[in-house]
């Protein structure tokens, strides 16, 4: 299932790069369209790996995302470093997508230590069911750690939020002198552990720049039946 979107993605952007030494030897890997400035590649023994924990929604007419959500409680489903759910609390996860154009749009995320964005977020799936995936550059509050992923992100959109939610992401590339994030080729999928993750608004608390209002609720409401 999962390498007919790549197939179909790869007929929507053409030409494809590989992001040297971002992998270590010895993985199977399939490369996918350019992303913004820099491409992304995920190796097909972990793209089985999310295939087996996640639903990927395909098809050509996905619903518009362009809202905020918050992933919470967020729960672990799978890490490759060993790390269990019952280890660690998680920091809920907001997300933010946003500027739609067409089947594409960006997106910003924000945990307690970190804050996530991409320029460009290709957005697959059928009716309000969806798989969104992207690159991302995720910098941390010690002003020197950062990491770029290569992120899945699906659900069904409904009037409540993203139903069934699932977010998976592989390390690609990392500057992280302190050790504080997971390695490169690691990756991990998460979900809502009530099972949707909830519309919302950045707060005061846990805003990013303001967006100008493009990432509130009413802006896919009416397109919710």
């Amino acid at each position: 299932m999962l390498k007919r979107i790549f197939r179909m993605l790869s007929l929507i952007l053409l030409t494809t790069f590989m992001l040297s030494g971002c992998l270590k030897n010895g993985f199977s890997t399939v490369a996918l369209p350019e992303i913004g400035t820099a491409a992304s590649v995920i190796p097909a023994e972990i793209r089985s790996e999310f295939e087996s924990r996640m639903t990927i929604h395909e098809g050509v007419n996905p619903p518009d995302i362009t809202s905020s959500f918050v992933i919470a409680p967020n729960r672990l489903s799978y890490s490759s470093d060993g790390i269990t759910d019952s280890e660690m609390l998680w920091a809920d996860s907001y997300m933010c997508f946003y500027n739609r154009n067409g089947n594409t749009c960006q997106y910003k995320g924000k945990q307690s230590n970190s804050e996530e964005s991409s320029s460009y977020v290709v957005v697959i799936g059928e009716g309000a069911d969806f798989t969104a995936y992207y690159t991302s550059k995720t910098t941390y509050n010690d002003g020197v750690t950062w990491v770029t992923t290569t992120n899945l992100t699906s659900g069904t959109i409904t009037p409540n939020g993203i139903k069934d939610v699932r977010h998976a992401f592989i390390v690609v590339d990392k500057n992280d002198p302190n050790s504080i994030v997971m390695g490169v080729n690691e990756y991990r999928v998460f979900y809502d552990g009530d099972g949707m993750a909830e519309f919302t608004e950045w707060s005061a608390t846990k805003a990013l720049e303001e967006l100008d209002g493009s990432c509130g609720k009413e802006s896919i409401m009416a397109g919710i039946k």
